[in-house]
C-alpha cells in the first residue's frame, strides 16, 4: 500500500472509519471481548445509572428506534462511543439477533455525509 499517495491515504482513512461502524454493530459483548475488562470496567461505571432509570425513561420506552437492546442500552452507548455518531443519527437499529439474522442498525453519518 503506497501511502504517499493521496487517493490511497484517504481510501484507506475511510476504511478504518467504517470497520468502526462495522464493529459497532456486534454490540457490548465484543467491544467488552476486544478491549478487555479495564475498559470494560470503566464503560460499566459510566453508565451504570441505567439501574435507576426514571419515568421519563419508561415514558419513551415505546417511541425508542433501537430495538432488542438491553435496559442500559449498552449497545447503543458502544455504538455511539465507536463511531462518534449521537442519538438522532441512529435511524433504526436490531439487536434481536438469530440464526441468518444478525444484528444491524441504520445511521447517518454526518462525517462522510452517508448512510451508514
Amino acid at each position: 500500500v503506497d501511502f504517499n499517495n493521496d487517493a490511497t491515504r484517504i481510501e484507506f482513512v475511510q476504511m478504518e472509519r467504517y470497520l468502526r461502524f462495522a464493529n459497532g454493530s456486534y454490540g457490548w459483548p465484543q467491544f467488552f471481548h476486544s478491549e478487555g475488562w479495564y475498559r470494560a470496567c470503566i464503560f460499566v461505571y459510566k453508565h451504570c445509572r441505567c439501574f435507576k432509570q426514571t419515568e421519563s425513561f419508561k415514558a419513551n420506552a415505546g417511541k425508542d428506534v433501537v430495538l432488542g437492546d438491553n435496559r442500559c442500552r449498552w449497545n447503543t452507548e458502544i455504538l455511539k462511543q465507536l463511531t462518534g455518531i449521537a442519538d438522532a443519527d441512529i435511524i433504526y437499529a436490531s439487536y434481536e439477533s438469530e440464526v441468518f439474522c444478525p444484528a444491524f442498525y441504520v445511521a447517518y453519518d454526518h462525517h462522510e455525509r452517508s448512510v451508514v
